[in-house]
């Protein structure tokens, strides 16, 4: 190839982008993509003019002109780019000036076209300065690297063939959650945030649980595993539960413990048989033993069924010097505190007078953006917070519950009454709402829906609840249509603070959540005489016990 074909091949590429830059100038309303890539072809018009002339310089024997001459090889830059304005120019030049307008507004480039062509023309641009710097070498390296490209595509059939792995791993994943049966530890968590008010637990943030999770972010090697008991779901009340939940999640993050898991799977006829408890233990059990840094957090000990199980548990992972670290969390109860404290190596104790301060902030932000409670003076407040603060020790719920209180009142007489007379605990708050209840047919309801709450085997949604509501029992007892309550959420104004209604399942059906705690039959027999009996759960702040070995 001599000079005289590359100077031929820049002269068309300036023809043709003169006839594309007339065109944008004649046709006023031209889109924004046609005139960018007039735009950023008429810039390359001052390099390959300078290139045309020293390619006209240049001996066929030059070096440099070794090099140059790859720009107007077969499909070389200078011909792509050449064949994109060809196919731009095509589509105007032929139209009468009438037409132009019709040929401007029926663009039919696609946007990843138009991108295409960009990024060809600024590869152009680069190989051009290149070659005008005489530097054969670079030129040499800048051409060469234009068959990079080629190899995206093979880099794309590899991206393929990961994804394929990607689905099977996946799929293979679903196979284990649903023969070990475990539950989804993280709706836990979701809830927990949710509940949280903003600008509170910083006291807690601040401790073991936050260095646990940003030193395991900052080790490579590190793997974690949580597991959260719940009185509301009766599939994360055991401890063999919580095994198989843990011992899920390292298989997740470590190929060996999923290797161990999908033979055990395997030799369970792929599933067909259970696992047995000591085959699970015994996979954990290794996977501690590997060389990496292992985290458990284990939250509200006291909401498990079996104690002793889970003790033992505890024990045996303290006993087997494994290297793992343990955090576990739990309200006061005996049997669990006499364990523990044999194997504890670190104990933090929330005490309620740093719990008070996360109170202060939720009273003080309920005052201001909560509609009904905002309304009273400054003064009025103050009498509030005050009141409030004095007799929470450490109690978020109960604080919660007297404000629910507060917001029925409408005269500042009634507000100051409501003050005066607090309940002492939570024992009698919940008494109080009870008898507080409106009518006769709305505690008959009530006490419904809380027998419902206490022994159904997993959370119930609200309109699992309307449709409890319209059973009826006695002599006529069935189903009746008519005692369905329109709107599920009347469900919370029936049983007042007595439930909560977590919104993280679905906007259509939130889960009813039972949110009390301590064994209350008192409050129900002020009520209702010998009614039954309720197991209840305080909300008040729990004690966080630290394991580690």
């Amino acid at each position: 190839m001599d000079p005289l074909s590359i100077t031929a091949s820049i002269l068309a590429i300036l023809k043709l982008t003169e006839s594309l830059t007339k065109f944008i100038i004649d046709t006023n309303r031209a889109t924004n993509d046609q005139q960018k890539l007039a735009a950023e072809a008429n810039s390359l018009t001052g390099l390959l003019i300078q290139l045309h002339c020293r390619v006209k310089e240049a001996r066929s024997n030059d070096p440099w002109f070794n090099h140059a001459k790859f720009l107007v090889a077969n499909n070389g830059p200078l011909e792509q780019f050449q064949h994109i304005l060809e196919k731009i120019v095509q589509q105007t030049t032929s139209f009468s000036n009438r037409e132009r307008l019709q040929a401007a507004l029926t663009w039919k480039w696609t946007k990843s076209e138009v991108n295409d062509a960009l990024n060809r023309i600024e590869r152009l641009k680069t190989l051009i300065n290149i070659a005008l710097t005489n530097d054969a070498f670079a030129l040499s390296q800048a051409i060469h690297g234009e068959i990079a490209n080629l190899t995206t595509r093979t880099s794309e059939i590899q991206l393929g063939v990961e994804e394929l792995k990607v689905y099977a791993s996946r799929d293979l994943q679903n196979k284990l959650s649903s023969w070990l049966r475990v539950p989804d530890p993280s709706t836990n968590y979701q809830a927990a945030l949710k509940k949280r008010h903003a600008q509170t637990g910083s006291w807690l943030l601040a401790t073991a649980l936050q260095d646990i999770i940003q030193e395991a972010s900052l080790q490579a090697d590190a793997v974690v595993a949580y597991f959260y008991f719940d009185f509301n779901d009766v599939q994360k009340q055991h401890t063999q539960t919580a095994i198989r939940c843990l011992v899920f999640q390292f298989a997740l993050q470590m190929p060996e413990c999923l290797a161990a898991l999908e033979q055990l799977y395997q030799q369970c006829n792929n599933g067909s048989q259970a696992p047995s408890e000591g085959a699970i233990r015994a996979i954990l059990y290794d996977a501690l033993a590997l060389p990496r840094r292992k985290y458990i957090i284990i939250d509200a000990l006291d909401e498990c069924t079996d104690h002793e199980n889970l003790l033992q548990f505890l024990q045996d992972l303290e006993v087997s010097q494994r290297e793992v670290c343990v955090l576990a969390t739990s309200r006061r109860e005996r049997d669990i505190e006499e364990e523990l404290q044999h194997i504890a190596t670190e104990t933090v104790d929330i005490q309620s007078a740093v719990v008070d301060d996360d109170i202060r902030v939720y009273i003080d932000d309920r005052l201001v953006t909560d509609a009904k409670l905002k309304k009273w003076p400054s003064s009025v407040k103050d009498e509030i917070i005050r009141e409030l603060m004095r007799k929470a020790n450490g109690m978020f719920r109960w604080a919660y519950c007297q404000l629910e209180a507060l917001r029925k009142c409408i005269k500042l007489s009634a507000l100051r009454k409501t003050l005066l007379s607090l309940p002492k605990d939570l024992d009698e708050t919940y008494a109080r709402i009870i008898q507080n209840i409106d009518s006769n047919d709305q505690l008959e309801d009530a006490i419904k829906i809380l027998q419902w709450l206490c022994f159904s085997e997993r959370p119930l949604t609200t309109s699992e609840l309307v449709e409890v509501l319209a059973i009826k029992s006695g002599e006529d007892c069935g189903f009746d249509p008519d005692e369905k309550l329109p709107d599920p959420m009347d469900i919370m104004a029936i049983c007042s603070s007595l439930i909560l209604c977590p919104m993280f399942a679905t906007k259509k059906s939130p889960r009813a959540a039972f949110v009390t705690y301590c064994t209350w039959a008192k409050a129900i027999q002020m009520a209702i005489a010998g009614f039954f009996s309720l197991t209840t759960c305080w909300l008040s702040m729990p004690r966080f016990i630290g394991i580690s070995t």
